[in-house]
């Protein structure tokens, strides 16, 4: 009896070798496929990674010439620039303080920039160049031809590759001019001036021998309209072929990635075009290097399909009974919890770890429940706070001042204003205490609005006058409530403190490009500007309510809570002084319906 046993478990064991065996078979291919998928992805991640990398390299190098070329854009308009190029005649003591007060300029920009290194400005009229590094001295003739030959459109500012000295030997530069009046303005013999920069190339290869990818990784930037190549090292017969193929088969394209044969190596080459500077950036590497060794990883994993088919045939038996029928137990109790049956328990009847895990598990839905409760109580006083928010508007102060006038106007029997006042007063307390809804039309936030400036008016009839004025189409957009008034009263609150001056306040409501924009703007004596950058900071802070301007606060954080990091409330400095905040908005209103809102009160 007990042979006949070890016959039968030996059977067993044996079925279940050659049945682990022959799953071991698909399990190699799939392995096999997975590798192929993996070096696939492999390839495809590193050459998002690159795309990346590139796209941050141009945003830098876009960032860093746009700051350069304003550098020379501002030049333009100088006033010393714009007198000594209609000058004629002039010499002396004037001629070379404008000339030193130039070059004072020059070298201020120079300093505070990582990459130009000549500032110069030829000046026609006067046949003489004025430059940083050089001083002032007439203009060659080869120069002239030269910069007046590179102008071959009419872009104001021009870009070409010369050579020129610097630091005492001949350098390979970078040469952005710009040309007053326009080439095509008037007769090139009529140039004023050409205002000139000049940045060594060698900078720009500096800056690409940072740019890696693996360790053979090298990067250059090709100028296909100028016929410019700039690289980390001289242009060799690999960088050549890369540059053709680049400028035959995909000068249209503005990025990708291709595969080049040299020299028994495959090398992969990632280019991105930038639009701004009409620049292309490639990378290329040995993709060996950056692919690693296919067949080792293939060898490696023949070895573990092995290994792992010895190793299931006795942790399988084990693991089903200690390990997935517990574990079945807890996933089944953890869907029921998931679909929200949060009184559900797990017995424990084990006397192994699995017993910790589940009194654990236990705990766990326990505490969720308790959970849940505190953040639906939570929610409640968040809800009840907000509801005891809006209600606060009723500004007691402002109230008693009301009920002043009308028992003042009662008192002179001017009935018609304060029946008017009683009006206004009860459709401004009726909008505030008696709508329970979130959001609210456009139009009727609006009228709430001018509710309470027509309240300041009758207060004020010779300090106050107003103006609101929107867009038509935009009656049915939903805003939150109370987001013009708590504006307009800050207005008029803060405008009036500082002047005995009447103000004016403005309400405009605009659309453009998906945002609406409502602002608030008072003439008053305005803000300085130490307060106006300490107020930016409060509503920038989104951890601690302030304790003054609090409705500001209040207001930015709703929008930018709801609508996301483009909305919200924002300061901007009027024209004509006074103060001045814009909200911005989503422009989700559906089409039609117009708002009458275009009002405005100049006394009575």
């Amino acid at each position: 009896m007990p042979g006949n046993v070890r016959e039968i478990r030996f059977g067993l064991f044996a079925k279940l070798t050659l049945f682990f065996f022959v799953l071991t078979i698909p399990v190699y291919l799939i392995s096999l496929a997975i590798l192929n998928s993996a070096v696939r992805s492999m390839h495809e991640e590193v050459t998002r990674t690159t795309f990346s990398k590139l796209q941050f390299f141009l945003d830098r190098l876009e960032s860093d010439m746009e700051k350069v070329k304003q550098f020379e854009i501002v030049l333009r308009n100088d006033k010393d620039i714009q007198f000594l190029s209609s000058a004629h005649g002039i010499e002396g003591y004037e001629k070379i303080a404008l000339y030193n007060d130039l070059l004072s300029k020059f070298g201020m920009i120079v300093a505070n920039s990582d990459y130009i290194d000549d500032l110069f400005v030829d000046f026609y009229g006067l046949q003489e160049r004025l430059s940083h590094v050089s001083g002032y001295s007439n203009i060659p003739q080869t120069e002239t031809d030269l910069l007046l030959g590179q102008a071959t459109d009419n872009s104001v500012l021009q870009r070409f590759y010369r050579k020129v000295p610097l630091a005492n030997q001949l350098t390979d530069v970078l040469t952005f001019a710009l040309y007053a009046p326009g080439l095509f303005e008037v007769p090139r013999t009529d140039v004023r001036y050409v205002l000139g920069m000049d940045i060594s190339l060698q900078k720009f290869a500096n800056l690409l021998r940072s740019f890696k990818v693996g360790d053979t990784g090298e990067a250059f930037i090709l100028d296909t309209n100028r016929n410019g190549y700039i690289g980390s090292r001289e242009k060799g017969e690999l960088e050549r072929k890369i540059v053709s193929v680049l400028e035959t088969d995909y000068a249209d394209s503005g990025q990708g990635s291709i595969s080049l044969n040299e020299s028994d190596r495959t090398y992969m080459v990632v280019y991105k075009k930038s639009a701004a500077l009409n620049w292309t950036l490639a990378v290329y590497f040995v993709e060996s290097d950056i692919m690693g060794s296919i067949d080792e990883l293939r060898q490696l994993i023949r070895l573990l399909i092995l290994v792992s088919a010895f190793s299931i045939i006795g942790i399988s038996l084990v693991t089903y009974r200690e390990m997935h029928k517990p574990l079945r137990l807890l996933f089944n109790a953890m869907r029921r919890v998931e679909r929200g049956q949060h009184d559900t328990r797990i017995e424990q009847k084990r006397k192994d770890e699995f017993r910790y895990v589940y009194h654990q598990f236990n705990q766990m839905v326990s505490r969720i429940e308790h959970l849940i409760q505190e953040v639906y109580v939570q929610e409640l006083r968040v809800n009840q706070a907000e509801l005891k928010q809006l209600q606060s508007q009723i500004n007691p102060h402002f109230l008693y001042n009301c009920f002043y006038i009308i028992y003042r106007m009662s008192e002179e029997g001017n009935n018609a204003i304060v029946s008017e006042l009683a009006e206004y007063l009860g459709k401004y307390f009726r909008f505030i205490t008696h709508s329970a809804a979130e959001e609210v039309t456009l139009q009727d936030e609006l009228q709430h609005a001018e509710y309470y400036l027509k309240i300041q008016k009758i207060r004020f009839p010779d300090r106050l006058d107003f103006h609101i004025h929107a867009a038509p189409g935009l009656a049915g957009l939903k805003v939150p409530r109370l987001l013009v008034q708590p504006l307009v009263e800050n207005a008029i609150v803060h405008g009036m403190e500082k002047t005995t001056k009447p103000i004016v306040v403005r309400v405009e409501i605009s659309a453009a490009d998906g945002v609406i924009e409502l602002s608030v703007e008072d003439d008053g004596p305005g803000m300085p500007e130490e307060e106006r950058a300490k107020l930016e900071r409060m509503l920038a802070d989104e951890k601690s309510q302030p304790e003054t301007s609090c409705a500001l606060w209040n207001i930015h954080w709703r929008l930018k809570y709801k609508y996301g990091p483009r909305c919200g409330l924002f300061l901007e400095p009027p024209a004509g002084g006074g103060f001045k905040a814009v909200l911005r908005l989503p422009d989700t209103v559906e089409k039609g319906g117009t708002i009458d809102a275009s009002h405005s009160d100049r006394g009575r």
